[in-house]
């Protein structure tokens, strides 16, 4: 019994070890991304930060004013936006080249060029999905 459970045990440290990460920037953008590919808003709202959230109020407002669509909050105003493009003119999660983490920042730097920025609220990495500038 004693040595299940040091093999458990030794399992559980390789894993941490080799950086078997589930909330890796890497993971959460894959999971991000399909979330938009299968276009459930509901599903990829939790994968972005607060601040992102926050700015879709602004997009929410746009809507009403614009006549399209009566939208209520931001989170409807994110719905309808994925429900309308899904991950189009997104990376693919396997164009990967590197990922660089700097403290509580993630960039994940894709083969074609492109940037997607993360941060880290209450210890979860989350998508930056309003725009950021790279200077």
């Amino acid at each position: 019994m004693k040595s299940k459970a040091l093999g458990l045990i030794v399992a559980v440290a390789f894993l941490l070890v080799t950086g078997c990460n589930f909330n890796s920037p890497a993971r959460i953008y894959g999971s991000f991304y399909k979330a938009l590919q299968d276009k459930n808003g509901e599903i990829a709202w939790q994968y972005i930060d607060k601040g992102s959230q926050q700015d879709f109020n602004n997009t929410a407002f746009f809507f009403n004013q614009m006549g399209d669509a009566q939208v209520n909050s931001a989170k409807q105003a994110w719905i309808l936006v994925v429900n309308q493009h899904g991950a189009r003119g997104l990376p693919e999660p396997e164009e990967l080249a590197e990922t660089v983490i700097e403290g509580n920042e993630a960039q994940l730097h894709f083969s074609n060029h492109r940037i997607i920025h993360l941060k880290k609220e209450n210890g979860e990495w989350k998508i930056l999905a309003t725009a950021t500038s790279d200077n």
